[in-house]
């Protein structure tokens, strides 16, 4: 695959400029001193969001403090820890055992394709989301029958759903066709994955991280990062993730509502 990008400055920054200037522009900046990690010495600084006059602590919850441990010697940041409004920590990042040009050849960055592979070109400006659905017309478009959640919380309507088939993006035998419908109430929402793969599952879509649960008898995983949560399990030869920032009881109550397949159209 070959993908012509927009011609944008933007696609210039790394991720490391985007972190130092949604630092300087966006936060407060604190040196609280020095620490030994990982036998490195580095900077420890810490950011907390600027609340403009317009905004209060609650936009944001998922993002108060952030720790950055920065490497004196490189000046490369070798960890991250993300707290919420409550101080809890919510995602940590690290970087061990750090080796810069470590004698790593220009030859192991060419890339050679392989005598009879297929080359497909996309133009991300000719890019264009998945249109925005009914139920009734995402049941039409979609190759298998939509699962439906019977149960939400009270509030919560369906808003959208979308289809999407890769088949112009991977190799034969590795196609997906998902259906994702969304849910809303007010600035929350629920949102409702369901993917057919054709042919062999593909690694990356095997999750084996996060808690064991049971989904009507069906083995699956349950995971969070701050205030989202995802549950991810199989119904059928159906793949599901459902994700929203509700309590794992009531996630749980809603994907063992969607158990048994609901006629679409």
């Amino acid at each position: 695959m070959k993908t012509k990008l927009p011609k944008t400055p933007e696609l210039a920054k790394n991720d490391y400029i985007q972190l130092i200037d949604g630092c300087l522009n966006d936060t407060n900046v604190t040196l609280l001193g020095a620490e030994s990690l990982d036998n490195r010495t580095t900077y420890l600084l810490e950011t907390a969001p600027k609340i403009t006059p317009e905004e209060t602590t609650e936009d944001y919850q998922m993002v108060g403090r952030t720790k950055i441990w920065v490497d004196k010697e490189k000046w490369m940041p070798l960890r991250y820890e993300m707290y919420n409004s409550d101080g809890n920590l919510t995602i940590k990042i690290e970087i061990r055992d750090l080796k810069i040009n470590s004698g790593i050849p220009d030859s192991e960055f060419v890339f050679n394709i392989p005598d009879g592979a297929k080359i497909t070109t996309m133009d991300l400006e000719d890019f264009k989301p998945p249109e925005e659905l009914s139920l009734e017309e995402a049941g039409e478009q979609a190759s298998f029958e939509i699962l439906t959640p019977e149960y939400l919380p009270e509030g919560y309507t369906f808003n959208h759903s979308t289809v999407y088939n890769n088949s112009e993006f991977v190799p034969d035998g590795q196609t997906a066709e998902t259906v994702i419908l969304t849910y809303i109430k007010k600035e929350a929402s629920i949102i409702l994955a369901e993917t057919l793969y054709e042919g062999q599952l593909p690694d990356n879509a095997v999750i084996d991280t996060g808690e064991d649960i049971q989904v009507n008898g069906t083995e699956g995983k349950y995971l969070f990062l701050g205030e989202m949560k995802t549950l991810k399990w199989k119904s059928g030869n159906i793949d599901l993730t459902l994700s929203a920032s509700l309590e794992k009881n009531e996630m749980l109550k809603i994907a063992e509502s969607v158990s048994v397949k609901k006629k679409i159209g």
